[in-house]
């Protein structure tokens, strides 16, 4: 059986990451049930579902010429 990871994450989901694969999975490359050998609580992450999203302006946005003047007809 492959060796995982679990992590216990702020938000409350888990995140499971591989520590070894098996020899099984080595020459199948099927997955087989997780043998969790390690345990890790982040009590000060969230995962990336969790997180709000960060906004940032278009690339092109420094690229725009403005002219600070007012403009009227």
């Amino acid at each position: 059986m492959c060796d995982y990871i679990e992590r216990k994450l702020k938000c409350g989901h888990y995140k499971h990451i591989v520590l070894a694969w098996c020899a099984n999975y080595r020459r199948t490359e099927i997955k087989c049930p997780p043998n969790v050998v390690h345990w890790e609580h982040w009590s000060d992450r969230n995962c990336g579902d969790c997180q709000p999203p960060i906004k940032l302006a278009p690339a092109w946005e420094s690229m725009i010429n403005r002219n600070k003047t007012s403009f009227s007809l």
